[in-house]
C-alpha cells in the first residue's frame, strides 16, 4: 500500500501499482480525473473508487464504486474483483 499526498505523487506511484483505490472527491482534482492521468502513465490500471457522497457519482464503467462507510471485507473483495 502506498499513500500519496498529491495527484502528482499518485501518478508517480502508479507506475509500480497493481491497482488504484481512489476517493471520488479529493482536494486538487477528483478521482476520475486522477485516474485518467494515472492511466496515461499506466494504461488499463484497475481501479476501485470509494465515496461518502450521496449524490450521483459517475465512475468509469470498468471501475467499482463502494460507498463509505464500508467494512474492510467489502474493500478487499472490490480490490480482488478489480484484479481478476
Amino acid at each position: 500500500v502506498v499513500v500519496t499526498g498529491s495527484p502528482a505523487e499518485a501518478v508517480q506511484a502508479a507506475a509500480s501499482a497493481d491497482v488504484a483505490v481512489l476517493d471520488v472527491l479529493m482536494p486538487e482534482m477528483n478521482g476520475v480525473e486522477l485516474l485518467a492521468k494515472i492511466r496515461a502513465v499506466k494504461p488499463g490500471l484497475p481501479a476501485v473508487f470509494i465515496s461518502g457522497y450521496t449524490g450521483d457519482v459517475n465512475v468509469p464503467p470498468d471501475c467499482r464504486l463502494i460507498q463509505k462507510p464500508f467494512r474492510w471485507e467489502v474493500l478487499i473483495q472490490a480490490i480482488a474483483d478489480a484484479l481478476a
